[in-house]
């Protein structure tokens, strides 16, 4: 259909090659290339936690990211991102729908909740899940999830949601809740590197010790 060939050669013992020719006709790549510059660069530095408990799709998922610049952390189950999503921030997470301790709408909700009550900035969280049944995509956003997508999911459309839900348009044409962009955040975050817990707050804008996102969390909730 192509009109181009297509022949095999095997040998006994040593296996086979397909080789295979195709005509095709030249393009004009320079619109394309300049788009996936673009595209690239609004994701180059973005902080991703990525939550699943299938080591594969977590591996899929940063292999797709990281080749776009973007620093991927990554929990296995639903409660292990909450507990880390208040004391680290990141620019979005990657939630799956079902995780066997506590899944991602559960966890979610309990993200929507410390936000609510400490009024931390409102972090972009995204649905990932096998299922792709009817009302699904409501369930998610009904349970705090910014958007939903459904597994196997190509890299393109993925950046394209990130983009979307980190800067908040897509929040905007849902017409929900409006997102809070300010607030008391932990001025402190983990860190893989070996400077001291004051060098950590400091660098976060804040110059007292880490004790003092305890206090202001403590005081929030009394």
């Amino acid at each position: 259909m192509m009109g181009g060939a297509l022949a095999v050669s095997s040998a006994v013992g040593v296996g086979s090659k397909f080789h295979f020719e195709l005509d095709l006709p030249w393009t004009d790549e320079g619109d394309s290339i300049s788009e996936t510059l673009v595209v690239t660069d609004r994701l180059d530095g973005m902080r991703i936690l990525v939550v699943d408990d299938n080591e594969l799709n977590r591996l899929l998922a940063r292999k797709l990211l990281e080749r776009v610049g973007a620093t991927i952390e990554e929990e296995l189950d639903g409660g292990d991102a909450v507990a880390r999503l208040g004391i680290e921030q990141f620019d979005a997470v990657l939630m799956d729908w079902q995780m066997p301790t506590m899944d991602g709408l559960a966890a979610t909700r309990a993200i929507r909740a410390r936000e609510k009550e400490l009024q931390w900035r409102r972090t972009p969280v995204i649905g990932v899940s096998a299922r792709a049944l009817a009302g699904d995509r409501a369930a998610c956003l009904e349970a705090g999830m910014d958007e939903y997508i459904v597994k196997p999911f190509q890299r393109e459309h993925l950046i394209d949601v990130l983009v979307d839900v980190v800067h908040g348009t897509d929040r905007d044409r849902r017409g929900g809740a409006t997102a809070k962009t300010s607030g008391p955040r932990p001025c402190w975050t983990r860190s893989a590197s070996k400077t001291s817990a004051s060098s950590r707050s400091t660098s976060r804008g804040c110059s007292r010790t880490p004790s003092c996102c305890l206090v202001r969390r403590w005081r929030a909730t009394s």
